[in-house]
């Protein structure tokens, strides 16, 4: 492979991992954002006076909500995290475990937090963050949840190793891990078409001159022994 093949390839993963990053932070962020739009429209649509008075109204709730908000923080840091099920920390671990999802990146399932707090036991589950979901095509990877392994088939790595096979990665072999059953399946999908291809000889019929109608090769053998 050339220089400049390796840098466009790392340059196609950089981009992938940006995007794939985007994608994931809008997804766990999407209450927010819907909550920022609507309150931006809600400005447009008050007068000078009424937004005055809602400017004070929130910087003396600001002020007291981050007055608590330092106090929780100074006991939440005190006092030890209780994490029996070892479950990946981190309030922006949660960010962090669906960027995990990607096993381009991240083909692990150790989630280091950024706080040191557990995530939801619920989401940890709902991702099933636990469940190892192996490849033979992608060199015995392994995947982390039944997400990443779905996405998994449409990206680089399956990709790359369906050519490696000389096999064309389409919707037919999806949830095909292993190496004989995708050969199998390529080679069964083969023979279908085979048979179900237009055959001309057979197929295409032809007309002589009383009218009587024949396959073309049949029509082809009558016509070189002269009897047409």
């Amino acid at each position: 492979m050339t220089e400049g093949l390796k840098k466009s390839e790392e340059t196609d993963k950089e981009t992938a991992f940006l995007e794939y990053s985007i994608r994931a932070f809008a997804d766990l962020l999407q209450p927010q954002i819907h909550q920022t739009i609507a309150h931006y429209q809600k400005k447009q649509s008050t007068n000078a006076e009424e937004a005055l008075e809602e400017e004070n109204d929130d910087s003396s709730g600001e002020e007291e909500a981050a007055a608590a908000e330092e106090e929780s923080e100074q006991e939440e840091e005190e006092g030890p995290v209780y994490n029996p099920l070892n479950l990946p920390l981190g309030v922006l671990g949660v960010a962090y475990a669906l960027l995990c999802l990607s096993p381009l990146f991240f083909p692990y399932p150790s989630f280091k937090g950024f706080d040191g707090r557990p995530i939801p036991y619920w989401l940890y589950k709902l991702h099933g963050l636990g469940q190892e979901f192996k490849c033979e095509i992608c060199g015995n990877f392994s995947y982390w949840g039944r997400r990443a392994f779905e996405r998994h088939f449409s990206e680089w790595r399956h990709a790359f190793g369906m050519r490696c096979l000389k096999i064309p990665n389409t919707t037919h072999f999806k949830e095909i891990t292993k190496i004989e059953d995708a050969i199998l399946l390529y080679e069964k999908l083969k023979q279908q078409a085979e048979g179900s291809a237009f055959k001309q000889d057979q197929e295409l019929e032809c007309e002589d001159s009383e009218g009587n109608v024949m396959s073309l090769r049949a029509f082809e053998d009558l016509r070189r022994q002269g009897l047409l």
